[in-house]
């Protein structure tokens, strides 16, 4: 793994590299534009199980009864899935290397002179490649295996928003899944918040992805978002319009999952089919 990083003092210009447009996207999350009709509630749930199980290979979400959960140590499960814990551990990195990097000694000497830490009034990037560990049983550093290659721009010692991956053929091997190899192709990003990410701050992860999985059982192309809230326990996926609905969002959380849209939330009970609006209205299918 190496990192690489550009700082403003010495090199008075950084050309970071452009991140990818998620406002977009955050918008559709803080305020979805649709709305649930007593017509479209049986292929809107049935639009939510098959997003949520083409996730499956990534995350081992089956259903929709793979995301609820009774208490916040119950839906902590969620949270567990490895690129998910990957791409907190990722932020939670190049926060650290920032901060060691920032606490070191307050001159750097160069040949053109001493100058302050540069990080602590740095702007740049960092770029880290990971070789992907491949399809047998041992991981392997081959080139063969693929790569993952993560950018993470910083502003003194802040994150930017937005962290994103390139996967370039990546193989690996997935246990809980009903296949045990996996090449990856195509990006995936982190949006951290509206803000910049100060080390000390608690993070909301929206996460969006747009990958090719090649399995032993075919090739599938996968497009997803999800909001994930630690702090709520809480999970929203975005539902893309289904017939007349337009985008929603499906959200689980400890004792309550169903859908928010343009007029408010709807609790839902997928075991007894029927979910209860902002006003009392009641829809089932």
């Amino acid at each position: 793994m190496a990192a690489l990083f550009a700082c403003s003092c010495i090199q008075p210009k950084i050309d970071k590299p452009l991140a990818p447009e998620t406002d977009e996207l955050a918008e559709l999350y803080a305020a979805p534009p649709g709305e649930l009709t007593a017509e479209m509630m049986e292929p809107m749930v049935a639009e939510v199980e098959a997003t949520v199980s083409s996730t499956g290979g990534l995350c081992g979400w089956a259903d929709i009864d793979s995301l609820l959960c009774a208490d916040p140590d119950d839906c902590n499960a969620i949270f567990t899935c490895k690129g998910l814990a990957e791409a907190r551990a990722l932020a939670d990195q190049v926060r650290e290397l920032i901060l060691d990097s920032a606490n070191g000694d307050d001159t750097v000497d160069t040949e053109e002179g001493e100058f302050a830490n540069p990080f602590k009034q740095a702007e740049g990037f960092a770029t880290i490649r990971h070789r992907c560990p491949g399809l047998g049983d041992m991981p392997t550093l081959d080139e063969a295996n693929g790569d993952i290659t993560m950018t993470a721009g910083f502003t003194n010692l802040s994150l930017d928003p937005v962290i994103w991956a390139e996967l370039d053929g990546c193989q690996t091997r997935v246990l809980a899944a009903p296949f045990a190899e996996i090449t990856v192709t195509g990006t995936f990003l982190v949006a951290l918040s509206d803000a910049q990410v100060t080390p000390d701050s608690d993070i909301t992860f929206l996460i969006a992805f747009d990958l090719q999985i090649e399995t032993e059982l075919g090739t599938a192309d996968i497009a997803a978002s999800f909001l994930l809230e630690p702090d709520e326990s809480r999970i929203s996926i975005l539902i893309r319009g289904v017939g007349d609905v337009g985008d929603v969002l499906f959200f689980s959380g400890p004792n309550r999952a169903g859908f928010i849209t343009r007029s408010g939330e709807y609790a839902c009970d997928f075991t007894g089919r029927r979910c209860i609006g902002p006003g009392g209205e009641e829809l089932t299918w």
